[in-house]
């Protein structure tokens, strides 16, 4: 396993997971446990990573490019190059969207990119900043970084309008169970924004949570420093069990068909935790 894995993700029956400090993806069968000889080459300093259908998608930092990988192959399918810094990812069955990192004060850019070729489509501006970011049904979601503001894309302007506050700085967010699921690690909680227009509701979420996944019907949360992946009902968001121990700093989680992955950046590794 390479140093410090800090994404995980599930496409075509395998686990790619990738470091900053590699310039190649490690590759898991799901189905064996066993690491696969193939470790695609996609660059050093990594910063996300999706997979959806027959891909895997792939943001670099320093070089400023979004990758797509054939899951099947691991073969590079295009390249493009990011007008900033990319920092967030998601990918849907039509497009790829990538959100840019920027100084506090200066404004970020969100970009849609065709899944099937790599050609920019769109460029939003957000001058708040942006934060994390998750895909629903309904379209695309953010976090305006320095207002704390949930927002989600009008496709009549092609502008995010901000929905609700969010009491804090959000460390990473996703959709699931109908709503989108913010972490909030600096005040060790989650919270949930349903798409029925109701929350923020939050719950305690073990010490420096970092990112929560629906999978099963539980919600699945990496608590980093209680080296912990704690399982919560997504409705009443309570614990159904005591917290599952897993490798030291848990930080990445990723599910797959049965089971919920996560990767630990203390100890390099990647543990499987198998539900019903």
């Amino acid at each position: 396993m390479s140093t410090r894995p800090t994404g995980i993700a599930y496409a075509r029956g395998d686990l790619w997971v990738m470091s900053p400090y590699s310039a190649f993806l490690t590759r898991i069968d799901a189905r064996t446990n066993r690491e696969r000889g193939q470790h695609p080459k996609v660059g050093l300093d990594a910063t996300a990573i999706v997979g959806h259908g027959d891909s895997v998608f792939v943001t670099l930092g320093t070089d400023r490019r979004l990758i797509r990988l054939d899951a099947e192959t691991g073969v590079q399918r295009w390249s493009v190059r990011v007008a900033a810094g990319p920092r967030r990812l998601a990918a849907d069955s039509r497009d790829v969207w990538v959100a840019t990192s920027s100084l506090a004060g200066v404004p970020g850019f969100v970009q849609r990119y065709d899944r099937a070729t790599g050609a920019l489509e769109q460029t939003i501006t957000v001058a708040e900043g942006v934060g994390p970011l998750a895909l629903s049904p309904q379209g695309p979601w953010i976090v305006k970084r320095d207002a704390n503001q949930l927002a989600r894309l009008d496709p009549e302007t092609g502008q995010f309008i901000d929905v609700v506050p969010v009491s804090g700085p959000v460390r990473s967010m996703s959709y699931g169970a109908d709503a989108v699921w913010l972490v909030m690690a600096e005040e060790d909680a989650i919270a949930r924004f349903g798409m029925d227009g109701k929350g923020p509701f939050t719950a305690a979420a073990g010490r420096a949570p970092t990112t929560a996944v629906v999978a099963g019907g539980h919600l699945f949360v990496s608590s980093r420093n209680d080296q912990s992946v704690l399982v919560l009902d997504p409705d009443g968001l309570r614990p159904t069990q005591d917290p599952i121990p897993v490798g030291l700093n848990p930080i990445a989680l990723a599910a797959s068909d049965g089971s919920v992955w996560v990767t630990a950046l203390g100890d390099n590794t990647v543990t499987r935790i198998d539900y019903r």
